[in-house]
Parts: C-alpha cells; structure tokens; sequence
C-alpha cells in the first residue's frame, strides 16, 4: 500500500470508539427504569435496530433534508423504540421529554462511550511522531465534537466532517472528495491519491468501497472482539484480505 501518506482519515463509531459494555440497550434499558418501566435489554436492542433503520429510511440522516435537529430525529427513534417493545403510547408521552433528553444527553460523553484499547497510541504515533493529517468522515451527527472532546481525541484530528452537518453521507464520493480537499491534498490523480490518502472504517461500503471509488488507499477494520457486527468478514474473503485488519495498530503494517 502507500509509502508517503500525508493524510489518513477515519470511520469513528466502530472504529475509534464503540458503546460502554458494547450494548447501547443496556443505556435506554437503565434510563426508562427510572420510571418504573422495566423491560428486557435483548427486546430494546432488537427494536431500537427496527427502529433506527425505520425513521433513518423516512429522514435520511439524521434528517438533514426534513430539516431536524439531531435531537428531534433520534426522539423518534426514542419514542418509536419504546412504543414498538411494549410501552403504552399515551405513558410514553407524558415522560418522553425527559427521556430523550436524558439519552440524547448521555450518549454525548465518555459516560456511554469508550475508546478501543489500540486508538490513543495509534492516533498520537500518526498525529505527533510522525506528523500525519488526521481527519474524520463520519456518518453521524454533531454530537462527534463533544464526544471526541470527553474521550480527550479531538486534539489529533485537523478535521471533522460529519454527513450530518455537511448533508452527504458515505459511500457518496463528494463526502470523500470534500474530505480529501480539508486534508490539502491537490490532486486529482487516483494513483498520487492513493500514494497520498489512506481511509480506515469497519464499513465495507460505506467507508471501503466508498473510499476505493475516489482512487484512495482504503483498511477495512474488523475487530474481533465486535461480534455484534452485521459485516463481519473473514480473512478468507477472495480479493481483499490484504486491505483487511483487525487493529488499528495493524496501520503501521501499511504505511511503513
């Protein structure tokens, strides 16, 4: 892979950092108990992912388009998850102000979330040592800068771009594209970029192929100890095993 990388970016949720006990249920499980309503973490999970995939389909991130506010689309998914695992629509009603404000809040710092063992070394070796440009492309929403800020990794970045604030999410090439150009990378030649750009996320569309289409080096991280993950693949995966790692201390394999 490429020798003379002047700019690495990164996936952040799955790739840097990941939910406190790897459960986001364990979270809304323990807040709605607050209110006397106790229902089993495995149900939650399994509606917030219907949920979460149901409003995503009807406001396109984070509804970016519907002009939403991060906090008003993931109140939604909030209502809808708890509605759909049993909760009384009306009950809902009356504590759901609260409630999503409570998680919408929660899921902001170091409280729900936790780096990977491997991410402070990693970023610092890239960012301090060997003097690289450090950027994020992240489809997620605003909240990225807080959280980045309480798990103490905002200082090694040079950028932030997030769909939810730019209006274009991943695999889309102009979300690469505006990336590449944050980075200072001037050149539209696929084999300098690919010399000169390295993406890394633990989605084999979104971040993988996405990256690949816009002629820049790519890793695609599948760490073993997510075994929730939908996309898990195995080093056995005709044609891309070589652009497969399972740390991010694996990078410096590819860089040199």
């Amino acid at each position: 892979m490429a020798s003379k990388i002047k700019l690495i970016t990164f996936d952040a949720f799955g790739t840097l950092f990941r939910p406190k006990n790897g459960k986001i249920e364990y979270f809304y499980s323990k807040e709605i108990a607050k209110f006397g309503i106790k229902l089993e973490e495995s149900l939650i999970d399994k509606k917030f992912r219907e949920s979460f995939r149901s409003i995503y389909k009807l406001y396109p991130n984070y509804g970016y388009d519907s002009k939403l506010s991060p906090k008003e689309w993931w109140t939604k998914v909030i209502e809808k998850t708890f509605i759909e695992a049993g909760v009384d629509k009306q009950n809902l009603s009356l504590i759901l102000p609260t409630l999503s404000t409570n998680l919408y809040n929660k899921f902001t710092t170091s409280e729900t979330y936790e780096l990977y063992d491997d991410t402070v070394h990693v970023l610092n070796e890239l960012h301090n040592n060997r003097k690289i440009k450090l950027g994020v492309i992240s489809n997620l929403d605003e909240r990225i800068e807080n959280i980045f800020s309480s798990l103490n990794i905002r200082q090694y970045f040079n950028f932030i771009l997030l769909s939810g604030k730019f209006g274009i999410e991943k695999p889309d090439a102009r979300i690469f594209e505006k990336a590449i150009e944050l980075g200072e990378i001037n050149t539209t030649n696929k084999e300098e970029r690919r010399k000169q750009v390295l993406h890394v996320g633990d989605d084999k569309v979104r971040d993988y192929q996405g990256a690949k289409n816009v002629g820049i080096s790519t890793l695609l991280i599948k760490r073993i100890e997510d075994t929730k993950s939908g996309n898990t693949i195995y080093n056995n995966e005709k044609n891309q095993r070589d652009d497969i790692i399972h740390s991010l201390s694996e990078i410096f394999n590819y860089i040199g």
